[in-house]
């Protein structure tokens, strides 16, 4: 599917690029989740931003996004390193730091508020835009009144490495994991970026976990006979 993409505007905060492009895909052959995804709120004002990469999908809604040409259709964003970069150092600003879209052209923009116009901080080359099929996301939700705390699976520990570089606030640094069922994807919160959830797939289940979990208790158990036979 090939998108014209004459009359397409967005524009959302820069600071979601960082957060979002570790859950994408890098050199997927499904080049489409090597990108972001962008669609309009329709149940309310503002986007959804979306990046997935097959293990993983996270999603943050932007209140104050716009995207406007698209035809209702969303849109992917490529994601090189350099924009990645570009969008990280929005720290310290007293305006918001913004991607911005005009057709072919993304930039990354010290936005003023309409006071002295805008800054662009970084141009991306190229051509912006991936054309494919994003995967339905909204789909493959959880019923959220079904959700019971905690999980029952194991996890990949690198990718819940990438969770813990979201924690944006020494004094509120923990993370809330919810399922819906064993047989369903573990649903990541954060407390201090509340706007933003994802879903991450459990590794299969082992087969021998209620076993090793025995063996451990009675090699415990053995330790501290041990233990106490030392201290007689």
């Amino acid at each position: 599917m090939t998108t014209d993409y004459v009359g397409l505007a967005l524009k959302f905060s820069a600071r979601y690029i960082p957060m979002l492009a570790p859950f994408a895909a890098t050199a997927d052959i499904r080049y489409y989740l090597n990108g972001l995804r962008i669609e309009a709120a329709k149940d309310r004002p503002g986007v959804y931003l979306a990046a997935t990469d097959g293990h993983r999908l996270s999603v943050i809604y932007d209140a104050t996004g716009q995207i406007h040409g698209d035809d209702d259709r969303g849109v992917i964003l490529r994601l090189p390193p350099e924009f990645v970069t570009a969008c990280k150092k929005t720290k310290g600003h007293v305006f918001e730091v913004e991607v911005v879209a005009s057709n072919t052209r993304v930039s990354v923009t010290n936005g003023f508020g309409g006071i002295g116009g805008n800054f662009e901080r970084y141009v991306m080359p190229g051509h912006p835009w991936v054309d494919g099929k994003f995967p339905d996301w909204k789909a493959i939700l959880p019923q959220w009144d079904k959700l019971n705390p905690g999980f029952a699976n194991d996890l990949n520990i690198k990718y819940l490495a990438d969770y813990s570089k979201l924690v944006n606030s020494r004094f509120l640094n923990s993370v809330s994991f919810w399922q819906e069922s064993q047989d369903r994807a573990v649903v990541v919160q954060i407390p201090t970026v509340p706007e933003f959830v994802s879903l991450l797939m459990p590794l299969r289940a082992d087969k021998n976990r209620e076993a090793k979990l025995a063996d451990l208790e009675s090699i415990i158990k053995k330790t501290k006979k041990e233990e106490s036979s030392c201290q007689q």
